[in-house]
């Protein structure tokens, strides 16, 4: 039975906090009254941070850059803070490992199930790493039919070893925006997701703000009604003008109900979501080093209040 225990019991359970790229940007926002934070692994690793590495085909996960950062966590006293990854693997990370592994081509598959493998005995082992934040499969050669087969295949098997291994993990696939010129992902359009995760158990959404925006035919309506569980959120803004040619649309604001941001309509229909349903909110802003301290603290607090 559940027990029911107030208002203030159901507030609590809200996660929110900022995705972060470097080791000083973590030290800074756990002390902003949040209670996550996501890491871009591919940022940490270019700032010096490796979480894990290849090695002889097999990928390992580098303890002591996890348990570095929970020794940070606990130095500030926020032991409890959960920390999540995001893992977009069409970066340079790892070394350049991971350069070009892709989840629709098929040979790929066993060296990154494996990398899952390795993700859920660390998360085991230290409790880092609860969610894992997926971008969809880049487009290979072969065009989007063939990419959405083969992902299927993957995100199938992946759902497999979970099952049969309990693992404790959650896995959001991240929605994107409309294809550029030099790289198109998955995942503009909602019919994407039904395609890949069609009949999975244990892999859900990253619902993307700031992409939705830029992707014409993605509607969080329809999104909604695919079943799917939205494991959490990336609530951010833009202009919502999309540009083929490069990234600079995605501009990554604090969102606000502005026009220019979210829009109020938007922007209000997210909170309303959020206070029924209490999805973890991660605010991914492209540049921190913009705000003050106080500016990001009043934010929250603001937030909380609205979600109240």
């Amino acid at each position: 039975m559940i027990n029911y225990c107030g208002k203030q019991a159901w507030k609590n359970t809200q996660l929110l906090g900022f995705s972060v790229k470097t080791r000083e940007e973590f030290d800074r926002v756990i002390g902003l009254g949040i209670n996550l934070v996501e890491i871009r692994v591919d940022k940490f690793y270019t700032a010096g941070t490796n979480f894990y590495q290849l090695k002889d085909g097999k990928f390992d996960w580098n303890e002591c850059a996890y348990y570095h950062l929970l020794g940070r966590l606990n130095k500030a006293g926020r032991g409890n803070t959960v920390v999540n990854f995001h893992l977009p693997i069409e970066k340079r990370i790892c070394g350049g490992h991971e350069l070009g592994l892709n989840m629709s081509v098929l040979e790929h598959h066993d060296i990154l199930l494996q990398k899952f493998i390795m993700l859920e005995e660390a998360f085991a082992a230290t409790g880092v790493g609860e969610i894992l934040i997926v971008h969809p499969p880049i487009i290979p050669p072969g065009g989007e039919g063939k990419a959405l087969k083969n992902a299927k295949i993957f995100f199938d098997r992946l759902d497999v070893i979970r099952l049969e291994n309990g693992h404790s993990t959650k896995i959001g696939l991240e929605n994107m925006t409309d294809p550029k010129y030099k790289t198109a992902n998955l995942g503009n359009k909602p019919a994407h997701f039904k395609a890949m995760l069609k009949d999975t158990r244990t892999i859900g959404l990253t619902v993307d703000t700031g992409h939705r925006m830029l992707a014409k035919d993605y509607s969080m309506r329809v999104a909604l009604k695919l079943g799917i569980p939205m494991v959490n959120f990336h609530f951010h803004g833009n202009k919502g003008v999309f540009n083929p040619k490069n990234w600079k649309d995605d501009q990554h604001l604090l969102p606000t109900k502005e026009s220019g941001n979210l829009g109020e309509k938007a922007y209000k229909n997210f909170l309303r979501f959020f206070r029924r349903h209490r999805t973890p909110i991660i605010l991914e802003i492209a540049h921190l080093e913009k705000y003050t301290d106080s500016e990001l603290s009043e934010f929250v607090e603001n937030l909380k209040k609205e979600l109240e």
